[in-house]
């Protein structure tokens, strides 16, 4: 029976009348309290009841009338006194249910979805009800609701910026599908889902994989349908059977009953007719009639029928003498057929994706083919990091295996202890996108690898962007100089301590290669503040075995997380740009903090001098240039400082050591002093960890003097090469002149003129 007043007609309240003083639960008991003393405005109680949920458990409803301050003119047709009935559960573990009695309250936004449409159920809260029950009171319940039919009348309630409404609500089960399953929603021929168990408790998940065969799950056929875009998404009565389920698709504009049988037709397959059917339906939704679709939202409905079930239902099937075969039905069955067939509306979601693991880190999928170099305790978190949030078709280089110590700082989990660190890491990432293709890997050394192996060669040719995370420098050295590739470069390390990382890029071009960025950074930690203690060593390090070799350095944990994540952010950061780049991130722990520094690059020059190649940047000229002008009219100089590669036959200058106070200046000779030289070169060395020491010798000529060596610079030559050949090593001499610098390694020839020997 219904309640009629003043020609508003009201839904019936389940629940026998209680008088208000035998009201037992605190919150309806407070509530009736309120109102009674008059303590609320704006309210009316109309009466109390009690009853007992599906469980046994006791309800009591609170029915009053509340006004609402609404405009004349309302978008939503919200009246100026609305009835209505809050419920009230035993165990207040939910929100009190406030359900509108009026039976023409209108659809409108923000409603919770129940097993019948009337009364409407009004969603109040946007937060936990748990976060709400902490400051709950009569008087703020009452307020919200008055608030929330205010605010609905005028349009407002739900704004511009907040994401539109799923369409409907599910029970607690989910079904993560394949990412790919249904990618255009159209026209889509019926998948095979192997259905995997749902895990006991609140919120179950089943999995579901894209294949035929038998993996102990429950095998299914998935439909996907897709309905018209909806401006209205709140669907507010929950579908219990197909023919439910066809009325409210119906209303989307979508024939259920036609898209189905265009599917289930064109299963021939005898095996897939007692299957299990899914049906995925995409319910595009829009802010209003003159925007594109904003969002497709995805649910789905499970039946215990079977697909040839299914089909006779909808009048597709007729079951043919004997059981055991289907044929085509002349016409559709009556709509109980329909009603026949349960539903479970189950809360869809798509597997990880690099589309959808981008949007959910807010960047952008690139799926750029990436070379890994070095698969330990960075460079798997590095790339774990990266792959996570969408980015890179990865090929993973290491020759190493996990070690049970590596796991205290390692990406991989203690179940690949005794894997090899390539192979295992591949494994992980294929594991993220089932859409992409599997990783490869190499378990083997980098530079043996591009040397010996032809299908590698082919996969650094097919390279987009390499990672050298070996924190090795002949690896470093071999992919500045050996790899022949148009990839882009990129050098990632720690220093020995942990405290510190390192990212050396190359420019787009190559104009300044990952050796010469690696020598500008070595100059910058030796002649800048602030870098003395960057590359020390830490006393301390973990011995893991018997061997002399087996040792580790010790670094806590967080800092290799933290530098990992920083450097996976950096990486995007550096491809976006252009510019080669060298930065540094240190780390104070207490309190903990990280402070950025960015080296500044000079442009790099190289020569060919007989069997070396000598690589010098603009900052060493000009500041050879520099020293030489302030010292005019008299010569001056100093000595040199860099680095060898003798397998390359490469020497490269980065920087001087100014001249020492002893030294001799003259306007027509230069004797360079001692005093405090030692020292400094030893300070260079012990900075940098022996990677920049002494190479040569420069002085300057005055005006008008050409860069030709004097008598006396033979004779220093002389020296420099008989001193320098002991050890090995080419000797350099620099000549600064009035508009250039002349260079000369390992030998002098005068050939009607001086020349820089063998200079190609």
């Amino acid at each position: 029976m219904s309640e009629t007043t003043n020609d508003i007609s009201y839904c019936d309240v389940e629940g026998l009348i209680a008088p208000s003083t035998s009201l037992t639960l605190s919150r309806s008991r407070s509530l009736v309290e309120a109102i009674e003393s008059q303590r609320l405005s704006f309210v009316r109680l109309i009466e109390c009841r009690r009853r007992s949920d599906e469980d046994g458990k006791v309800e009591e409803v609170v029915v009053f009338d509340a006004e609402i301050e609404r405009p004349q003119r309302c978008v939503y047709a919200i009246r100026k006194v609305e009835r209505l009935a809050i419920v009230f559960a035993e165990d207040d573990g939910w929100y009190p249910e406030v359900l509108a009695l009026r039976k023409n309250f209108p659809e409108v936004p923000h409603l919770n979805l129940r097993a019948s449409e009337l009364p409407r159920s009004l969603c109040l809260y946007d937060v936990s009800w748990s976060e709400v029950a902490l400051r709950w009171t009569p008087a703020r319940f009452v307020e919200r609701i008055r608030h929330w039919l205010a605010e609905t009348a005028t349009g407002v309630l739900h704004q511009q910026d907040q994401p539109l409404e799923p369409v409907l609500l599910g029970n607690g089960l989910n079904i993560i599908l394949p990412p790919d399953l249904f990618r255009d929603w159209m026209d889509s021929e019926p998948k095979s889902l192997q259905i995997g168990p749902a895990f006991p408790g609140k919120g179950c998940r089943t999995f579901a994989t894209n294949t035929d065969r038998d993996a102990g799950g429950t095998s299914m056929l998935a439909v996907c349908i897709k309905t018209d875009p909806r401006q209205r998404t709140a669907i507010n009565r929950q579908p219990r059977n197909l023919f439910e389920l066809d009325e409210l698709l119906a209303s989307a504009g979508c024939n259920l009953r036609e898209k189905l049988s265009k599917a289930l037709d064109t299963v021939a397959d005898k095996d897939r007719w007692n299957r299990r059917l899914l049906i995925v339906v995409g319910f595009p939704l829009i802010r209003n009639a003159k925007e594109t679709v904003e969002i497709t939202d995805a649910w789905a409905f499970l039946t215990p029928k079977s697909v040839a079930e299914v089909g006779i239902a909808i009048g597709l099937w007729i079951k043919m003498p004997g059981g055991n075969s289907l044929g085509l039905a002349i016409s559709g069955l009556s709509e109980a057929d329909e009603v026949a067939v349960p539903i479970e509306v189950i809360s869809p979601q798509f597997g990880l994706s690099r589309e959808s693991s981008a949007v959910a880190s807010g960047v952008e999928p690139d799926p750029r083919k990436t070379i890994a170099i070095g698969a330990g305790a960075l460079g798997s978190q590095v790339t774990q990091l990266l792959a996570k949030s969408g980015f890179g078709d990865w090929t993973i280089i290491d020759s190493d295996y996990l070690a049970p110590h590596n796991v205290a700082r390692h990406g991989l989990s203690p179940t690949w202890i005794g894997w090899p660190k390539a192979r295992a890491m591949a494994i992980e990432l294929s594991s993220l996108y089932d859409t992409d293709p599997n990783p490869q890997f190499y378990e083997g050394e980098f530079v043996q690898e591009s040397t010996h192996n032809a299908d590698f060669q082919g996969c650094v040719d097919s390279a987009d962007l390499i990672l050298d995370m070996s924190a090795s420098v002949p690896v470093a050295r071999h992919l500045a100089n050996d790899v022949q590739t148009s990839a882009r470069r990129g050098s990632i390390f720690l220093n020995p301590s942990g405290n510190d990382l390192v990212m050396l890029f190359e420019d787009d071009d190559r104009q300044i290669t990952l050796d010469c960025i690696e020598m500008q950074y070595y100059r910058a930690i030796a002649f800048e503040e602030g870098y003395e203690d960057h590359l020390k060593r830490p006393v301390g390090r973990v011995r893991y075995a018997r061997s002399c070799r087996d040792v580790s350095s010790s670094i806590p944990t967080n800092l290799v997380a933290l530098h990992a994540a920083i450097a996976a952010s950096e990486v995007r950061s550096r491809i976006e740009s252009p510019s080669a780049s060298a930065c540094l991130w240190r780390t104070a722990l207490s309190p903990m903090n990280v402070t950025a520094f960015s080296m500044e690059l000079s442009p790099v020059e190289c020569q060919r001098i007989g069997d070396w190649t000598l690589i010098v940047s603009h900052h060493i000229v000009e500041r050879l240039q520099r020293q030489r002008s302030c010292k005019l009219s008299n010569e001056t100089g100093g000595v040199l400082v860099g680095s060898y590669d003798l397998h390359r036959k490469i020497l490269y200058v980065v920087e001087t050591i100014p001249s020492p106070p002893d030294s001799s200046e003259w306007p027509t000779l230069y004797i360079r002093g001692s005093k405090g030289l030692a020292t400094e070169v030893e300070r260079v060395g012990r900075v940098t960890d022996g990677q920049l020491e002494y190479v040569g010798e420069w002085h300057s000529h005055p005006d008008g003097c050409p860069c030709r060596p004097s008598q006396n610079d033979l004779k220093v030559f002389a020296w420099l090469t008989e001193n320098m050949s002991d050890v090995g090593l080419p000797s350099l001499m620099a000549i600064a002149g009035q508009r250039h610098t002349e260079w000369y390694v390992g030998e002098m020839l005068k050939s009607g003129g001086w020349e820089t020997a063998n200079r190609e």
